[in-house]
């Protein structure tokens, strides 16, 4: 087995370049990433805070971290009641009309 995994390592070292080489491990953290978000996604508001405050990204538009990291979870949580709950369910309040009119 450990003969292997050496192989296999040696192997991808040389057929692979540098550059897709970095993005196994990277891969990897992510998926991890979304395993825990999927699980705990309350975390997702701590890492979407301290994003906004610490990492200085600015995209095309005026895409930051924070717009990337709400619309991520928003898409987990959709994606979460169709997929595990298998129904769509949105708790009504009285604040979520005006919230709609607002976007809307």
């Amino acid at each position: 087995m450990i003969s292997g995994i050496l192989l296999l390592t040696a192997l991808l070292t040389i057929i692979l370049s540098s550059n897709i080489l970095l993005l196994i491990p990277v891969a990897l953290i992510g998926l991890a990433g979304l395993v825990l978000l999927i699980h705990f996604p309350e975390i997702g508001i701590i890492v979407i805070l301290l994003a906004g405050f610490f990492i200085p990204f600015t995209g095309p538009g005026g895409f930051n971290g924070s717009v990337i990291g709400i619309a991520f979870l928003l898409s987990l949580w959709i994606f979460t009641m169709i997929v595990k709950n298998r129904k769509i369910k949105i708790v009504y309040s009285r604040t979520i009309l005006p919230l709609f009119c607002a976007i809307c």
